[in-house]
This record gives structure tokens, C-alpha cells and sequence, in this order.
């Protein structure tokens, strides 16, 4: 979780928008998977997700945006929304 946190806040410094909501998300997939409830960046998984969501949106990946869930609305281990 530590390398998480540094990842993230180092992609936050150096205004990698897409980088940061690329982590979040592999972090809240990996967590999830692990069934891990330890927030990253003060972030549960479902909250990271959302972040990234709106990050990619704000960036203009539209693309990248629905693959964050899965088609159905969620990955593989994460809550219903």
C-alpha cells in the first residue's frame, strides 16, 4: 500500500494526470483482488475508481473511462456501485 501511496502522490507532483488515473485504478484492482479495505491515498477501491474516472474524463480518454468497471459496471472483485 505504501508504494501506492508514493506513486500516486508523485504522479500527482509532477501533473501526470493520465499516470495518476492509470495507478489508481491498477491500485484498486489489486486491492480489490487481494480483498484488501486499506484505503490508498485516503482513497477506498470504489473511490479510487471514481477518481480515476473523472482524471481520464477530464483528460479527454472517454476510451479509457469504461474499462475502469468492466462493461457491466464493475472489475473483476470490485463492489456494485
Amino acid at each position: 500500500r505504501r508504494w501506492w501511496d508514493r506513486s500516486i502522490a508523485e504522479a500527482e507532483r509532477l501533473g501526470a494526470r493520465p499516470e495518476l488515473a492509470r495507478t489508481c485504478a491498477e491500485a484498486a484492482r489489486r486491492l480489490a483482488a487481494k480483498g484488501s479495505t486499506q484505503p490508498v491515498a485516503g482513497k477506498n477501491t470504489s473511490q479510487l475508481l471514481d477518481w480515476a474516472g473523472e482524471i481520464l474524463a477530464e483528460s479527454g480518454l472517454h476510451d479509457e473511462v469504461g474499462g475502469l468497471r468492466g462493461e457491466s459496471g464493475t472489475g473483476p472483485g470490485l463492489p456494485e456501485r
